[in-house]
């Protein structure tokens, strides 16, 4: 990349061997001027590595699960969300609906309620449709060729054009970094830290900041930490979950034959096709290693390349088509195929996967449940358009 080393992954057993078997000697993370300048420095779970990291990772695990992640506790929050979303669908009495802004609000209610306490609803909206554009902009900046070009040439940060673009993309961070630090401030004022009881990720984090205040090394638990660990988790939690849902309801409504069988084979199937993660974020190796008989240096850029592992036609046969029935055997039960990786592999795998298939299983399967939706042939709703993102813990 540039003027620096780089390695494609593109075979699933190689992925395996690297980011699982050896999955510590691939945890690094290529360090970008212009990700600096908007978090502040080398902030968040996304862009950190080693023991910053690793302990704002083992953090959040533990949070989400304190919270029920992957439990009933866990479902019966999406479950509310999901009903909540049913019922805005079947207002529409049948006529042509844009299921976008339903599933923005149902998704981000969710990881909102997990941050900081609280779902949208009529009397907030406004608040989240904020949030939302902003998190719009930011990737559509990030999309731009400017991006890639001083991600991959820091030094042409000194031409004029790259202040126009820097100035551009931290103004809209702090929009966002600001609507985050109203809430940490809500929460300082509010929570009570002597209460071993936490009712969501802020309050979680201020009270384990407060136990670690008087220790020498305090673990990075400091206020531009939590911030930006708010970015990440909004960020990941909403537009992932978000656009693979608008595929979902695309494949399916070209596909109506699957409708009667929405079960784990489709959700599976829509992860695989759909491929939000076309290109992954870099890894870097953290020490001297060997990949397939070739050594590679520590500091080497790697990307694991998962959309080709994932339409390898050795392993997905006729890969660009929507085939559910891939994943079943002749019998009819589920079969997992190892290559199906849309949470990427490793230590960096994302922290919130059983959520996001959670959502994806609960919403899918209800909406289909309860509507048929049917192709208008227009470009309406979820069919015009869908965002791509990457992003990877």
């Amino acid at each position: 990349m540039a003027d620096r080393p780089a390695i494609v992954l593109a075979d699933y057993e190689l992925m395996k061997q690297t980011l699982v078997k050896e999955g510590a000697a691939y945890t690094g993370r290529q360090q970008v001027p212009l990700a600096r300048l908007v978090r502040g420095g080398d902030y968040g779970i996304i862009a950190t590595t080693g023991e910053l990291w690793q302990q704002h990772r083992r953090f959040a695990l533990h949070v989400f699960r304190d919270f029920g992640m992957g439990k009933d506790l866990m479902q019966e929050r999406v479950l509310d969300e999901v009903k909540d979303f049913l019922e805005k669908c079947q207002r529409s009495q049948g006529e042509p609906i844009d299921l976008r802004d339903h599933i923005d609000s149902a998704v981000g209610s969710i990881i909102n309620n997990l941050l900081f306490g609280f779902r949208f609803d009529e009397s907030n909206m406004d608040q989240f449709h904020r949030q939302k554009n902003v998190l719009v902009q930011a990737m559509e900046l990030s999309a731009r060729p400017s991006f890639i070009l001083f991600m991959l040439f820091p030094s042409l940060k000194v031409l004029p054009f790259y202040k126009a673009y820097s100035k551009e993309v931290k103004n809209n961070s702090d929009v966002m970094f600001g609507m985050f630090d109203e809430q940490i401030e809500i929460h300082k004022k509010e929570t009570d830290l002597n209460c071993e009881e936490s009712t969501d990720y802020v309050e979680a984090y201020l009270k384990e900041q407060k136990r670690l205040e008087n220790e020498p090394e305090n673990g990075g638990f400091t206020h531009d930490q939590l911030r930006n660990v708010c970015f990440d988790l909004w960020l990941a939690g909403m537009e992932t979950t978000s656009n693979t849902l608008y595929w979902g309801v695309l494949y399916v409504v070209l596909h109506d034959e699957v409708q009667t069988s929405i079960h784990k084979e489709m959700d599976t199937e829509i992860q695989r096709l759909a491929n939000l993660l076309p290109l992954n974020v870099f890894h870097e190796t953290t020490c001297d290693v060997e990949i397939d008989g070739y050594p590679i240096p520590v500091g080497t850029l790697v990307l694991p390349q998962i959309s080709t592992v994932m339409y390898d036609e050795k392993v997905f046969p006729n890969p660009y088509e929507f085939q559910p029935r891939r994943h079943l055997a002749e019998d009819g039960t589920f079969v997992r195929i190892d290559e199906v990786v849309p949470f990427s592999m490793g230590k960096r795998q994302c922290l919130g996967e059983s959520i996001a298939r959670m959502e994806l299983f609960l919403f899918l399967a209800n909406l289909f449940n309860k509507f048929k939706p049917c192709d208008m042939h227009t470009s309406l709703g979820a069919l015009r358009t869908v965002d791509r993102g990457d992003i990877n813990f």
